[in-house]
């Protein structure tokens, strides 16, 4: 038996699809129909840009091409003017695809902004047209090109430095813009002008320290603006703090002077430095605290008695130093203060004042007597023990009291502590004038004289009488009857036996004690009538 081998053609097997040695060939699917033929042109717009008086524009070439098969027919060309006309020529190379199709201006309109479209056809009816627009912008001057290499650069805390490169030879003047921030795009603001059209630089004067910001120029000139340059960024260094206002020194004791002085509106300190020099007239100053910042003030502790010294203040940041305050000086007291002022002591007319001697070189002491509102002070001379009385007070009144000491050399200390003390009362002045009259078999009524500007109250006591030698008299001793309140002036005296005498008395009570008493004045109740 003879054997024979089946090799498949290439062309099928690309296909997949090859027979076996008994099957016949496949059939091939029909080729696909032509494409139809169109215009193709390589742009749908262009724009020409001239000056008055200035050359032509280069005319523009716009390639003209065919896609698809078959034949384009003849091509032709038309302007349609959408404002002005006779302004632009549109001629074609060849009435063939493909050619090129040539835009040329024709003498310009005069300033302004014109429009056209220009159209390829075909002769061939199923062929569609196609069209290109066309702009003319016609301006008095060409606008100039943009500035480049834009830079800024901070020279102080609150001044940018802008430098950049000119394009043009036809700018009248540049604009700058600003806005705040790393990459900030909002240049809402006008911009600013610079007239100088040679200008290659701009100095931002009224920038904030410790900011940032981006800049942007642009040239103009009569026929308008350029484009923006490139953005350019910048922060500005935070500036050093202002020098503090209106240093006062005052010395408030022999260890201690106080400093203060006026922060200035919107100051960047990080706190103050204080330098001190020792010794009446010096200028050798070193360096002595530091406080924080907005802090107005300091107190210089611990110094020597009766010794001169000179401050000057200034404040400080992460930028550097301020300028230095006004120099002032001040000297400690010449004595020590005295302190521990204690009452020990007082009547209704003096108050005995003692303290401790802190000082070696006193002559004597000043005390201090204030009282009333508004107060009114007086300077007692005292000695120089610790401890004085002061006499010629008000009864029942608060004084206050201080002291210092006087040393032997002129100049005093600081005033110690400031206590209060109140005067004693005195008893009230007895009242007078007390008379009675019976109103009823059980009830006399009493009535006196108010003596006295200082009662808490009046007490009222009774006797029942008998007569000696024709003078009534106390009998059983004498019965606290009843009290009023201060300036009370009047008492019912009820419960009373009806038909007897009393002899009755008052007298006036406070804190400090009681009065004398009253004169004393009897009166009998009246009698009950049988049957009445």
């Amino acid at each position: 038996m003879k054997s024979s081998t089946w090799l498949c053609p290439v062309a099928l097997l690309a296909l997949a699809a090859c027979p076996g040695p008994d099957q016949g060939l496949p059939v091939a699917p029909p080729p696909p129909p032509p494409e139809a033929p169109s215009i193709v042109l390589n742009t749908s717009a262009v724009t020409f840009e001239q000056t008055v008086g200035g050359a032509e524009p280069v005319p523009v070439d716009v390639g003209v091409s065919q896609s698809g098969t078959g034949s384009l027919g003849t091509l032709g060309v038309t302007v349609a003017y959408a404002t002005s006309a006779d302004w632009l020529s549109a001629t074609m190379s060849a009435p063939t695809a493909p050619g090129v199709l040539t835009l040329r201006i024709t003498p310009n309109p005069g300033i302004g902004t014109y429009t056209a479209t220009v159209t390829v056809s075909s002769s061939n009816g199923a062929v569609e047209a196609r069209s290109i627009t066309v702009t003319l912008v016609v301006r008095q001057v060409a606008a100039p090109e943009a500035p480049v290499d834009l830079r800024a650069t901070a020279t102080s805390p609150t001044k940018v430095l802008l430098t950049w490169s000119n394009q043009s030879s036809n700018v009248t003047r540049f604009e700058v813009q600003r806005c705040t921030g790393a990459g900030c795009t909002s240049f809402g603001a006008s911009p600013w002008p610079v007239w100088d059209p040679n200008a290659s630089s701009y100095l931002d004067a009224v920038a904030l320290q410790s900011t940032s910001f981006t800049y942007r120029v642009r040239a103009v000139n009569a026929g308008g603006y350029s484009p923006w340059s490139n953005l350019a960024f910048v922060t500005t260094p935070i500036a050093p703090p202002q020098a503090p206002l209106s240093l006062t020194a005052t010395a408030v004791s022999s260890g201690r002077i106080d400093l203060s002085w006026t922060v200035p509106s919107g100051n960047n300190e990080t706190g103050y430095i204080i330098e001190r020099c020792i010794g009446s007239g010096c200028t050798s100053f070193a360096d002595h605290d530091r406080t924080g910042a907005g802090v107005p003030g300091y107190q210089d502790v611990g110094l020597d008695i009766g010794t001169t010294y000179t401050y000057r203040v200034r404040a400080e940041n992460s930028a550097g130093f301020s300028g230095y305050s006004a120099v002032k000086s001040a000297k400690t007291f010449a004595a020590r203060e005295p302190s521990d002022l204690r009452v020990t002591g007082r009547t209704a007319n003096l108050i005995e004042l003692t303290w401790t001697d802190n000082s070696s070189n006193e002559s004597v002491f000043h005390v201090e007597v204030c009282s009333g509102t508004p107060e009114v002070c007086s300077i007692r001379v005292a000695g120089s023990t610790a401890t004085f009385i002061v006499t010629g007070l008000n009864p029942s009144t608060q004084y206050q009291f201080q002291v210092k000491a006087i040393a032997v050399t002129g100049g005093g200390s600081g005033w110690s502590n400031r206590i209060a003390g109140i005067t004693l009362d005195v008893p009230p002045t007895a009242p007078s004038n007390l008379t009675a009259a019976a109103v009823s078999p059980g009830k006399i009524n009493l009535s006196w004289k108010d003596n006295s500007s200082n009662e808490g109250r009046f007490y009222i006591e009774s006797c029942v009488a008998v007569i000696v030698t024709g003078l009534p008299a106390c009998n059983n001793g004498w019965q606290q009857l009843g009290q009023t309140d201060a300036n009370v002036t009047t008492h019912a005296a009820t419960g009373l036996a009806a038909g007897t005498t009393y002899l009755f008395r008052v007298r006036a009570w406070n804190s400090a004690g009681y009065s004398s008493y009253s004169n004393t004045f009897s009166a009998r109740t009246l009698s009950i009538i049988p049957g009445s």
